[in-house]
């Protein structure tokens, strides 16, 4: 796509030619293309949705880093629930880094990438978006300091024998402050305007569960959430709370256990259920998943 500049209307000043009309709708066409075009979001968990970690530490696919830093999930939002919020320690710098999946890497040799997201800052020019991929470092604009969310971006083209590439959240040196980033986006693109959800994080995502003696994991993905839990035996009634409430009931709630259909599962809620035991049943634990809205 040909360079373009920003979108201008018609002036009666200018003299009517071919070769400018052409100029000026091609500006025009690619601006709104530019708008309104889907990305492929090659970030995961760039909504901060999933922090499986412990709210405190580093968000699923990212790595903090900055001597005397903390990262913590924040319900000071721009997209979805959650945003994070990195803190730099005095004196220090501090970053929120994810490198690229291998996958996405070698397609992009060559190409002009662009990073774009969410940034709420207070304080002017310690807050900015930095693309590297171990020749080139393209860095955005500074965040104004504002106090509210600005869509920052940087794009560049990615060295062809490049074998990495990394984006971060940086915030440069000096007294200590909070930053929040929400709604990242990486895609193959010379600019973007907005954020759009990775296909990574779209899907529930599926554990396979291989442990002799499980206690509750849960696991997120996008707008669904999977908890599973192992309950003790009973020879009653069991209720199981979930460790972290659903939005809303859950899609579905599954148990099993050593003697099949010895249980039943009732009075579903976002926070849990109640396995009843079948008249006669022997006593046994069972396993539980539910799957349900984030």
């Amino acid at each position: 796509m040909a360079s373009w500049t920003t979108p201008i209307t018609w002036s009666t000043s200018l003299a009517l030619s071919v070769a400018r009309l052409n100029t000026h709708l091609r500006d025009n066409l690619e601006y709104l293309y530019d708008a309104i075009s889907p990305r492929i979001n090659l970030i995961a968990n760039g909504s901060f949705r999933s922090w499986l970690s412990g709210t405190s530490s580093d968000p699923d696919g990212w790595t903090s880093a900055g001597t005397g830093k903390a990262i913590a999930r924040d319900t000071d939002e721009k997209v979805d629930t959650h945003s994070a919020k990195l803190t730099n320690g005095a004196g220090n710098a501090a970053t929120l880094s994810q490198v690229i999946q291998d996958e996405f890497e070698d397609q992009l040799l060559s190409k002009t990438v662009t990073f774009g997201a969410y940034v709420k800052c207070s304080t002017a020019s310690r807050a900015r978006l930095v693309i590297e991929d171990g020749t080139n470092t393209y860095n955005s604009d500074y965040h104004t300091g504002g106090g509210t969310y600005e869509w920052l971006h940087v794009s560049g083209a990615i060295d062809s024998g490049a074998t990495s590439i990394t984006v971060t959240l940086e915030i440069v040196a000096g007294a200590a402050i909070s930053v929040y980033l929400d709604g990242a986006l990486f895609c193959e693109a010379a600019h973007a305007n907005f954020f759009v959800r990775s296909p990574m994080d779209v899907s529930p995502i599926l554990l396979q569960y291989q442990d002799a003696t499980p206690t509750n994991h849960k696991i997120a993905g996008g707008f669904l959430k999977m908890q599973i839990g192992l309950a003790p035996a009973s020879t009653g009634d069991v209720a199981v709370t979930f460790p972290e409430a659903f939005a809303a009931t859950p899609l579905m709630v599954l148990i099993t256990d050593a003697y099949r259909n010895a249980r039943s599962v009732e009075s579903v809620s976002t926070t849990g259920f109640t396995s009843k035991r079948v008249a006669g049943a022997a006593s046994s634990g069972f396993y539980w998943m539910a799957i349900g809205e984030w």
